[in-house]
C-alpha cells in the first residue's frame, strides 16, 4: 500500500470556515461546524447553502479554547447538536430546514466539549449520550428530556473523547484530568419506576496518560486502544491494567479496519499495525509523497477497499485489497477537485479567521524567546497570546514589557490573573482585541503561532516594522519569505518535534 492511487487537491473558492472537526453526510446533505460557531447545512451536489444557524448568537453556546468543534449526528428527522449555552445545552433541529423541534437545558454544565455523541440504547431507553463541559448526560431523543447526569466529569481543557458504550455500561476517558481526579472511569445506567441513574462502577488513573487533544479511543471487547503523543496504548478493561504501551512515531491519529489498526503521523508516515498480545506489530509503513511538516493528522478513513488520508490540501486515496487482479490498479493519478461556492451566504457575515489557542509547552516558550534572544529592554509581543505564557514568561525571565492580544475574553481574563500571580503584572498588558488590529510599530519581538493564512494577511504590517524587529514563529513559516535561522526543538512534554523560524527585519524573499 506505497502508493496512491490518486492523489487530488483540494482547490477552489468554497472554503467559508475553517473546520476543526468532519462534516456530516446525509444523502443530499451536509452538515458543516466552523470553529467560530456557525453550523452550516450545504446541498451535496453543488455546494449550495440551505440554511445556517449560529451558536454563539442564537443559542448563547460558549465553546473551549479551541474554538467550536461539534458532530452533529442525524437522527430520522432530526440533526443532534451541543452548543452548550445556558438555555440550550444541547439542541435538536430540524435537519431539512435547520428549524428548533427541542431545547434541552442541563444546569451548571459549562460550554461544549469536543467529543462526539452517541446514540445508545441504555437500560431499555433509547437515547443521546454527550459530553458537556461538567458533565455527562443522556437525553430523550424524542422530545429532549434529560434522563440522567454524571457529574464527575473534572478536566483541565474540555473532553476530546467520545463515550464508549458497551451494553448499560459507558466507559468515559479523561484526557486532562483535574488534580486527584480519575483519566478513566466506568458508569452504568439504571432504571427504576421509569427513572433513570447513573451507578459509578470504577474509577482509576492508570500509569499511562490519555490523550488531551484527540480523539482516537478504540474500544475491542474488553481492550481500549488509544494513541498519545505517539504513544501506542492499550487498556485492559478486565484487569483495569494496562496491557502495554509502545512509541510509534510522532503525534498520530489511528483508525482500525479488518482487524488492523491505519495510523496517520504528523511526521508523514503512514503505519499499518496488529495489535499483538505483548504490544502491537507494525506489518507495513511508507512516508506520504512531497510531505511538509505538520502539528497534527487527520483521522484515516477506510471505505470501499480504499484507505483515504487527508494531508492539508491534499486527499490520497490508496488501494487496499487484497488480491487486485486490475493492473493499473497502482497506477496513481491526480485530480483537482473544484470546491462549489455557496450563492447564498450572507454578504455581512464577518469572515475573518481569528485565532484559536492551542497550549505551546512551557519549554518551546522558552527557546522561542532564546532564539529571538530577548533583553530587558525589548518590549515583546505575542499575537493571539492565549493563557499569556508567553509574555508572562518574557517579563518574568529578561524583565521586559510585554503585550499580548486575545479575542477571546476567558483567556484574557486568565492571563490577567496568572500574570498577577507570576509578579509580572506591571510588565505584562493583555489587550482584548482582534490580533489583526495591533499596532506594532513600538514591538521589537513579535511571537506568533498562527496559520498560514493569518501570517500571509499579517505580512503588511511586519514589512513596515523598524529594522532590527525580531520575528519568530512557532511551526509556521512566515509565506513568502525565508528565515534567518531554523531551530528544531525535542519537547519532553507532548513528545513532539517543534520547528521554530526567526525572521529579522527587512524580512528576506
Amino acid at each position: 500500500m506505497a502508493r496512491p492511487q490518486s492523489r487530488q487537491s483540494l482547490s477552489g473558492n468554497g472554503a467559508a470556515q475553517v473546520l476543526a472537526c468532519p462534516p456530516t453526510v446525509d444523502g443530499e446533505r451536509v452538515f458543516a461546524m466552523g470553529l467560530l460557531g456557525e453550523l452550516v447545512c450545504l446541498r451535496s451536489s453543488d455546494g449550495e447553502q440551505v440554511w445556517r444557524r449560529s451558536y454563539p448568537t442564537e443559542f448563547g453556546g460558549k465553546s473551549g479554547i479551541f474554538g467550536f468543534s461539534d458532530c452533529p449526528i442525524v437522527y430520522e428527522d432530526k440533526l443532534l447538536c451541543t452548543p452548550g449555552g445556558p438555555d440550550a445545552s444541547i439542541v435538536a433541529l430540524d435537519k431539512a430546514t435547520g428549524k428548533t423541534i427541542w431545547k434541552c437545558v442541563v444546569p451548571e454544565s459549562g460550554g461544549t466539549a469536543y467529543s462526539n455523541g452517541v446514540i445508545a440504547t441504555l437500560a431499555g431507553k433509547l437515547q443521546f449520550v454527550a459530553f458537556l463541559e461538567k458533565t455527562l448526560v443522556g437525553i430523550d431523543l424524542e422530545n429532549g428530556k434529560l434522563l440522567w447526569r454524571h457529574d464527575r466529569v473534572k478536566t483541565l481543557f474540555s473532553h476530546p473523547h467520545t463515550p464508549l458504550i458497551s451494553g448499560n455500561v459507558i466507559t468515559c476517558i479523561v484526557g486532562s484530568p483535574a488534580k486527584s481526579e480519575p483519566s478513566i472511569y466506568q458508569i452504568e445506567i439504571e432504571q427504576h419506576d421509569g427513572l433513570f441513574s447513573p451507578r459509578e462502577i470504577y474509577s482509576d488513573t492508570p500509569t499511562f496518560s490519555f490523550s488531551r487533544h484527540t480523539d482516537d479511543t478504540i474500544q475491542l471487547v474488553d481492550q481500549i486502544y488509544e494513541t498519545d503523543n505517539g504513544i501506542f496504548n492499550c487498556f485492559d478493561l478486565k484487569s483495569k491494567s494496562p496491557l502495554w504501551r509502545n512509541r510509534l512515531g510522532g503525534r498520530a491519529t489511528i483508525t482500525f479496519a479488518e482487524r488492523r489498526f491505519y495510523f496517520h503521523g504528523t511526521d508523514g508516515q503512514i503505519s499499518l499495525v496488529e495489535a499483538g498480545l505483548k504490544e502491537p506489530v507494525v506489518k507495513s509503513k511508507f512516508m506520504l509523497p512531497d510531505f511538509k511538516s505538520s502539528s497534527a493528522a487527520t483521522t484515516p478513513v477506510v471505505a470501499g477497499g480504499h484507505l483515504f488520508i487527508r494531508e492539508d490540501d491534499l486527499l490520497f486515496r490508496y488501494d487496499i485489497r487484497a488480491n487486485e487482479k486490475d493492473p493499473d490498479h497502482n497506477r496513481p493519478n491526480d485530480i483537482t477537485l473544484e470546491i462549489p461556492k455557496a450563492k447564498t451566504a450572507s454578504p455581512n457575515r464577518d469572515r475573518t479567521l481569528r485565532s484559536v489557542f492551542v497550549p505551546t509547552p512551557q519549554e518551546i516558550v522558552e527557546k522561542m524567546l532564546e532564539l529571538a534572544r530577548v533583553q530587558a529592554k525589548d518590549v515583546v509581543y505575542d499575537l493571539g497570546s492565549g493563557d499569556g505564557r508567553i509574555v508572562i514568561t518574557a517579563a518574568k525571565t529578561y524583565g521586559c514589557r510585554a503585550i499580548g492580544y486575545e479575542f477571546d475574553p476567558q483567556l484574557v481574563a486568565l492571563s490577567r490573573s496568572k500574570a498577577a500571580e507570576a509578579n509580572v503584572g506591571s510588565l505584562v498588558t493583555i489587550e482584548q482585541a482582534d490580533l489583526f488590529t495591533a499596532q506594532l510599530e513600538n514591538a521589537s519581538v513579535i511571537a506568533l503561532y498562527l496559520l498560514p493564512i493569518q501570517l500571509e494577511k499579517l505580512v503588511p504590517q511586519f514589512e513596515k516594522l523598524p529594522p532590527g524587529t525580531r520575528i519568530v514563529s512557532h511551526t509556521f513559516e512566515l509565506p513568502g519569505f525565508v528565515a534567518d535561522e531554523t531551530l528544531t526543538v525535542h519537547s519532553q512534554e507532548d513528545g513532539n518535534e517543534h520547528k521554530l523560524y526567526l525572521y529579522n527585519v527587512p524580512l528576506h524573499r
